[in-house]
């Protein structure tokens, strides 16, 4: 194939990703709008957060007003992987250091039984 050939391929295969991408952002405007409960809102927000950046796992902490943890919430998480989590001794340093970190400077061994970094 010319260089004319490989460049149609490729603004093809881009078209298509941003098709796909825009498909996604629909959707999850669907799904956020689809609800006024909060809980439901706040819930489909990060499952489409997690589609959109193609994350095996979506993890969410409310505070309060003083600072304390109001709720959790995950995504790609079964119930009982999510509660693990949530009971896991050192989830209280991986949330401050999540809360402060900036990309790449936090990355914590063996939470639960899973690797996991920010």
């Amino acid at each position: 194939m010319d260089d004319a050939g490989n460049q149609a391929g490729d603004h093809l295969g881009e078209i298509a990703r941003l098709r796909e991408r825009l498909s996604l952002l629909s959707q999850a405007s669907r799904r956020i709008n689809e609800s006024l409960d909060f809980d439901d809102v706040l819930q489909g927000t990060l499952d489409s957060a997690r589609s959109l950046t193609a994350a095996r796992y979506g993890v969410m902490t409310l505070l309060d007003h003083a600072g304390g943890v109001e709720r959790h919430l995950s995504s790609g998480l079964t119930a009982a992987e999510a509660e693990q989590l949530w009971l896991t001794p050192d989830r209280w340093q991986l949330f401050a250091a999540l809360t402060i970190a900036t990309p790449g400077d936090a990355v914590f061994a063996n939470v639960g039984r899973r690797r996991c970094g920010y």
